[in-house]
């Protein structure tokens, strides 16, 4: 009797209980281990999905998405002045560069963002009569640059704009955010009142001061003798530098117990906001003239005295430094042009010269068919004595109005041709002459504050994400499993890729004798090489490939 039989038999018998299975459990187990995978690869790949059509996003504001497309097209125009000024964006050296331009794009498209969202849920809007007003002053503005109505609808249709409504299109794209947060904003900045004596107060105010300092340091520890015994000791240098007992350097390198300062004669520049923890220092300076020394300055770090070296005042930025209106062509060679090029690039712009000067051509027709910018060559634009070394001698040297210089060497590899439209000499400003201009400055400036309180208080209450969902998820999946595959990849290559043979792998026991290459010439003598009169270091060296008889070289 089989085993099988005999189970049967003692079951029928009664001594062997039959084993009953649960059919229900056994296909709910079974469910389980089949559904709770399918499941986690449907919730995966219906994230994934998700993750990828949202990789084109650069910011989400309140689940609004600013998208890569709408920074590229605003970091374009950066571009573009960036190769008009002779400089690559796409050189890696300025991807610092180009990186810090983008960000800049991209907090402005969020700001903007954050904008429209209050005034969509606050019914702030702007009129098509207001925004119509703005469009036309900013085209009359466009139009007024030019000699004629003709020149102004010619250089539209040589544009990529083509045509003045196009013009307008573009126009409303860049004014319409600033005329919306104006609106939004309106109330605030209608409360500014910016009168004449508060203009010429600021006008004569300092706006930066190199000063020197002695300082006594206390603390809130310190019992009241102890503080008592420091302001004295304050108190008795200040009365010997005034009475001329001591110089203030000298007390500077004997008391001073800013280390910071000490080194360099107490030597410090201050102005608004400069010491956040210590504002008596710049309060202290308002009402001193350039010699004059402080009485002694309390703060909470402890007691100093202040000299005043010298002052900047908030009159200087409206000073007019010597300038030029010019028209230039700008002559560019090849990057990488050999001298030979560069000689015959310079031929050709003497030979330009000279045309125009012989007036056989114009300075405008020479620029729209030569230059490589040749909107500088129609239109003038400033240039501020200092700003521009290679073509300050020139500009503010002999050159007079409506002359044109003889080529300039820029850089290695540009030549620029100058026109001098009209020269400006320096101007010191006037208080009485420029009221309105200061009285305007003072209000963007209280107009910008209550923008950035503006705005940080709506970033402050949105959701802000600088990233998207695929960036997230794929740099989730490296830092998880980026070594595991990794590891395999290598684990395959070790079986899949031929191993260096032993004779070609450089040792660091080779490293100070020639190498012998399995290199048969015609005369059948073999070819040593010392690596170290080729000027390589033979233990960084890689595999050799050497060519075998009978096979053909790989490139």
């Amino acid at each position: 009797m089989g085993r099988e039989q005999k189970i049967k038999q003692l079951r029928k018998e009664g001594i062997l209980k039959s084993v009953k299975v649960d059919k229900k459990r056994k296909s709910a187990i079974r469910n389980m281990f089949i559904w709770i995978p399918t499941t986690i690869i449907i919730v995966v790949l219906v994230f994934g999905m998700w993750a990828y059509s949202a990789k084109d996003t650069t910011a989400v504001v309140n689940g609004i998405r600013i998208t890569n497309n709408e920074v590229n097209e605003l970091l374009e125009p950066i571009k573009s002045q960036m190769q008009q000024q002779g400089i690559n964006p796409d050189d890696p050296e300025q991807s610092a560069n180009v990186e810090k331009y983008r960000s800049s794009v991209v907090e402005m498209l969020v700001n903007k963002t954050l904008i429209e969202q209050y005034a969509k849920d606050h019914s702030v809007t702007i009129s098509e009569e207001k925004l119509n007003e703005e469009i036309d002053k900013e085209i009359e503005n466009i139009r007024s640059q030019y000699a004629s109505e003709e020149e102004f609808l010619n250089q539209i249709r040589q544009s990529p704009l083509r045509n003045e409504e196009n013009l307008r299109k573009e126009i409303k794209k860049s004014i319409e955010p600033a005329l919306l947060e104006d609106a939004v904003l309106a109330d605030q900045y209608d409360a500014i009142k910016i009168t004449e004596e508060d203009a010429r107060i600021f006008f004569n105010a300092p706006a930066s001061v190199e000063a020197q300092r002695i300082f006594i340091a206390t603390d809130s520890e310190m019992d009241e003798a102890t503080l008592k015994e420091k302001e004295d000791q304050i108190t008795d240098i200040r009365t010997k530098i005034v009475n001329n007992e001591l110089s203030f350097e000298k007390a500077v390198a004997e008391y001073s117990e800013d280390n910071a300062t000490k080194v360099n004669e107490g030597k410090m520049y201050l102005q608004e906001g400069a010491y956040e923890e210590e504002p008596e220092l710049w309060e202290a300076v308002q009402t001193l003239a350039e010699g004059d020394v402080s009485g002694i300055v309390k703060s909470d770090k402890g007691f100093s005295i202040i000299r005043v070296l010298s002052i900047s005042r908030n009159r200087d930025q409206y000073n007019e430094p010597e300038h030029a209106d010019i028209l230039k062509i700008i002559l560019e060679a090849p990057q990488g042009a050999v001298e030979t090029e560069i000689n015959e690039l310079q031929t050709k712009a003497s030979g330009y010269v000279n045309t125009m000067r012989s007036g056989k051509e114009t300075f405008e027709n020479i620029a729209t068919t030569y230059s490589a910018v040749p909107d500088q060559g129609l239109t003038p634009n400033p240039l501020y004595k200092g700003s521009n070394p290679p073509l300050d001698e020139v500009v503010f040297g002999s050159l007079k109005e409506g002359e044109i210089s003889d080529p300039i060497r820029t850089n290695e590899t540009t030549f620029e041709i100058v026109k001098i439209a009209k020269k400006y000499p320096a101007k010191i400003a006037v208080f009485e002459e420029i009221k309105d201009r200061v009285m305007q400055s003072m209000e963007n400036q209280e107009r910008n504050k209550i923008r950035e309180a503006f705005l940080e208080d709506l970033r402050d209450q949105s959701r802000i994400s600088h990233s998207n969902p695929w960036d997230r998820m794929a740099s989730w999946w490296n830092q998880t499993f980026g070594g595991f595959f990794e590891s395999v990849k290598n684990w395959v290559r070790s079986f899949t890729v031929d191993p260096i043979p032993e004779n070609l792998t450089p040792t660091p026991s080779d490293s100070g004798t020639p190498m012998t290459i399995p290199l048969q010439g015609e005369d059948g003598q073999t070819i040593t090489i010392d690596p170290s009169q080729m000027g390589i270091d033979p233990s960084q060296m890689e595999s050799i490939d050497v060519p075998v008889e009978g096979q053909t070289q790989t490139p």
